[in-house]
């Protein structure tokens, strides 16, 4: 049974026994971990920066100081929030001097961060890579795209925690579909043709 829900619910809906799986471009955290278990990575993508066409911002470094929209709980909520970012030791913060109350502004969807982008209420959008690519390709003579690859993650799908056989079947499925080229069919279907 498939359910769709807002992105920041669906760690809460596993801790409830709503959900027993999260498949929705989750990257793994030290957070998230000590809610839910994580499968092996499926995915790699990038945070991208959506601005208008005559913005001069090249990276995420250079958000300090702006108006930046987000879909809340997601990786770019985290790190236009301040927050470090990436694995362990090399983990480190990605945008610097952020007064969260009045530089980041959450949404619950994406689209709703993009129109106020649009309209000038802020001054960018923080998304994963391939919604923020539809959503500049649907507005190409006013926004532009920035990738900036200090924001790599990597998709798992998170598990309730502890499931163990759970876990392992999983991770057993993804190097399957991976090793006979399913893989490789379904992200040239509904990744790759996207663009």
């Amino acid at each position: 049974e498939i359910q769709n829900m807002e992105f920041k619910s669906l760690i809460g809906a596993m801790e409830s026994n709503s959900i027993n799986t999260i498949i929705a471009g989750m990257t793994k955290t030290k957070e998230r971990q000590k809610s839910v278990d994580f499968s092996d990575s499926y995915y790699t993508s990038n945070q991208a920066i959506i601005l208008k066409k005559d913005s001069k911002i090249k990276k995420l470094s250079q958000l300090e100081g702006k108006k930046v929209g987000v879909q809340e709980g997601t990786t770019g909520d985290l790190i236009s929030s301040g927050d470090k970012f990436g694995d362990g030791k090399k983990a480190k913060v990605l945008v610097k001097g952020v007064i969260v109350k009045t530089d980041v502004k959450r949404y619950k969807k994406g689209v709703d961060a993009v129109m106020d982008l649009k309209n000038g209420a802020i001054d960018a959008v923080v998304i994963d890579e391939k919604p923020a690519q539809e959503f500049v390709k649907n507005n190409a003579k006013k926004l532009k795209l920035v990738v900036d690859s200090a924001g790599a993650e990597y998709y798992c799908i998170a598990i309730t925690k502890g499931n163990t056989a759970y876990k392992e079947e999983i991770n057993k499925q993804i190097k399957a579909i991976k090793k006979d080229g399913t893989y490789d069919k379904l992200k040239a279907k509904y990744i790759d043709s996207a663009n």
